[in-house]
């Protein structure tokens, strides 16, 4: 049987180290590659990984990684400021140009996580069928 060939950008943050253990843990049937821009903290990972900047390279994308089956959309960058407005005016149209390119090139299946910042400044359970309100450019550049 095939394994099926997944890559997850992002693999170095929060979600992507937690994704990235739960997946070695559990799925034996798939091939795992974790994509971020730090070759040291890939290597921290245990897994497979390429070091690869969405920021500097958004052509040809689905080959340079491997032609996989699934990608897991994770990255995001600049999360020190979220009223920077290079994330609505950067780090946008770069990542929409990344997937593009991804999907362009053959991909099949594609996830892209968002956050809560979506939801607006609220307290309680949020619902992934709530109407989304951002408030700040990180969130209005993640709900776009």
């Amino acid at each position: 049987m095939k394994k099926t060939k997944l890559v997850i950008t992002g693999a170095t943050g929060f979600i992507g180290k937690g994704v990235i253990e739960y997946i070695k843990r559990n799925y034996r049937n798939c091939s795992l590659i974790a994509v971020a821009r730090d070759k040291a903290k890939l290597k921290k990972l245990g897994c497979d990984y390429l070091q690869y900047d969405i920021n500097s390279c958004q052509e040809n994308c689905f080959n340079l990684l491997g032609r996989p089956d699934i990608l897991l959309h994770l990255a995001w960058e600049n999360l020190e400021d979220y009223n920077s407005l290079s994330h609505i005016e950067k780090i946008l149209p770069n990542h929409f140009h990344f997937i593009k390119s991804m999907v362009l090139g053959g991909l099949k299946k594609l996830v892209v996580t968002g956050t809560c910042y979506e939801y607006g400044n609220q307290n309680g359970c949020l619902s992934e069928d709530m109407p989304t309100n951002p408030e700040l450019p990180y969130s209005i550049a993640k709900d776009t």
